[in-house]
């Protein structure tokens, strides 16, 4: 079986996740660290159905509809990151729910989102015209990068910046995903990738008992077999950000928001010392496995 990620056959059978039904077997490539699901489900989008988003399916999303005054302070740090980056233009969010990102993005650029579930979209559809001004489109389109909709956004060099976040790890073929975002993006055009990443020693101690192992999730990262990959894929210049590349002010006020007293202490010891854990290194690894990469289409030097 070969790596999705490197393409390299030097892969083994790492270990069963048997918390779930049914239960899965991951792989570990040699060459680039990085873990995979084998076999993999027969078809991964049955997972994104209403349940995934309505908490009663096994693994479950966040939805941003009920909580969007405190998603919207990490949607607009991220953002202000993410334009000290990039062109102006076109935005395209993978993997958008219900457009969270995308209606947030809207004062900055052109935005656009993509998901495989027809429930988010629709909803998320709705919920956007429903929002102030009241004027944004919802441009949020059903599909995937490797089955784009034949819409006229989805044309070669037509986007400044696409994020994928925490999409990546759902992909069944991400060589072939990868190389869609290249040609989906300008010369020079801007790639965010979250994702956990496996050299973090967070992953490494935690082994199969680590909680990003999921039933919807296929493919697990090393930071190292991602730039690998995405070198491959038309990308030639990476900046990486460790834990997040969003302000942990923004992160804390996120969490804070809807919530009692007692339990905004709590949280605010345990997520700053996360996000301090995330700075500090061992063996030349960070602590914990939390990673933002992004990554420059190529022929583009980033200033």
């Amino acid at each position: 079986m070969n790596c999705p990620v490197c393409g390299h056959s030097q892969t083994s059978y790492f270990g069963t996740i048997d918390r779930f039904e049914p239960a899965f077997d991951i792989w570990i490539c040699s060459h680039c660290g990085s873990r995979f699901r084998n076999p993999l489900p027969q078809n991964p989008n049955e997972y994104y159905e209403e349940e995934y988003y309505s908490g009663k399916a096994e693994f479950s999303y966040i939805d941003e509809r009920e909580q969007y005054t405190g998603f919207k302070h990490v949607y607009c740090s991220r953002l202000a990151t993410i334009s000290a980056h990039a062109q102006p233009g076109k935005f395209l969010d993978v993997g958008c729910s219900f457009g969270g990102l995308v209606y947030c993005a809207s004062s900055r650029f052109e935005s656009y989102g993509l998901d495989v579930s027809g429930h988010a979209i629709e909803k998320g559809a709705e919920w956007i015209v429903s929002l102030p001004p009241q004027k944004f489109p919802a441009r949020l389109y059903r599909g995937s990068l490797e089955d784009l909709p034949k819409d006229p956004p989805f044309k070669e060099g037509s986007f400044s910046v696409i994020a994928m976040i925490e999409v990546a790890e759902h992909l069944e073929n991400p060589r072939r995903v990868f190389a869609e975002a290249a040609r989906l993006l300008k010369p020079g055009g801007l790639l965010v990738v979250q994702t956990a990443n496996f050299n973090g020693l967070q992953a490494e101690k935690q082994g199969l008992g680590y909680h990003y192992y999921l039933p919807g999730h296929l493919v697990y990262f090393t930071n190292t077999g991602l730039k690998q990959l995405l070198s491959q894929s038309g990308f030639s210049s990476f900046q990486e950000y460790i834990p997040v590349d969003f302000s942990l002010w923004a992160k804390l006020r996120k969490f804070a928001h809807g919530r009692n007293l007692l339990s905004v202490l709590f949280g605010i010891f345990r997520i700053s010392w996360y996000h301090l854990k995330s700075k500090i290194r061992k063996n030349g690894k960070p602590l914990t496995s939390s990673y933002v990469l992004y990554a420059y289409k190529s022929n583009y030097v980033n200033a």
